[in-house]
């Protein structure tokens, strides 16, 4: 039973990462379409994908060691996760009350908030990901 629970972990914990991963990278390539469309914004934008490309490589820094079934990593994972989950949703409410400025940002952050619940739901409460970390540690 528990080799079966540790596939699953690994697959899950692949497919959570990789979705986390995902998430600012598509916002990289988001800002860099609103480069090619608005010259004006052009040192704003490249200080949010500054910014993104740290975040990616933090993320891709934490997941690898969560991977590796470290305890310390998990937990600045989550909390990491619970501050961007936290920003998304100022800055949603922020949206709402312009709307017409800020339309298209409002369906991503959406989207970035449910992934982020995702991974940590999977990270802090599966059953799959603890028996996995737990095989991981045991190496």
């Amino acid at each position: 039973m528990s080799g079966f629970l540790i596939n699953i972990g690994r697959k899950r914990t692949f497919l959570v990462s990789g979705i986390v991963l995902l998430t600012p990278i598509s916002l990289i390539i988001f800002f860099l379409y609103l480069i090619s469309k608005f010259n004006n914004y052009y040192k704003c934008l490249l200080d949010d994908i500054l910014k993104e490309i740290l975040t990616t490589i933090f993320f891709l820094i934490l997941l690898f060691f969560t991977f590796k079934g470290k305890k310390w990593s998990k937990n600045i994972l989550l909390s990491f996760l619970l501050i961007k989950i936290y920003f998304s949703l100022k800055f949603t409410a922020y949206i709402s009350t312009n709307p017409f400025e800020y339309k298209f940002n409002n369906y991503y952050l959406l989207s970035a908030i449910i992934v982020y619940i995702t991974a940590i739901l999977h990270f802090a409460f599966s059953k799959s990901f603890k028996v996995f970390s737990k095989h991981q540690n045991s190496k």
